[in-house]
């Protein structure tokens, strides 16, 4: 495995975004700071629909994600 793990993320008023770059042939854990009622999603998609991406549990103030190789723009909002 050779490349670069990188993250950064922003916090506004009603949004959180997370940008997160992982080299290929790598998988990683990701947990987002998401309550319940928010909205989630990948480059635009609901989760269920982005690829690369699997969740792997939800708590009532946090998402556990499996992440696969690749270039991933999460945001996470509150609901008007």
């Amino acid at each position: 495995i050779t490349g670069v793990i990188r993250m950064e993320w922003s916090r506004g008023e009603n949004e959180f975004r997370c940008h997160v770059v992982l080299p290929a042939n790598t998988t990683a854990t990701l947990h987002l700071p998401a309550r319940a009622g928010e909205v989630v999603r990948e480059g635009g998609k609901a989760l269920e629909r982005a690829e690369g991406v699997r969740l792997t549990r939800r708590s009532d103030t946090a998402l556990e994600l499996h992440l696969g190789s690749g270039s991933y723009d999460f945001t996470i909002a509150r609901r008007p």
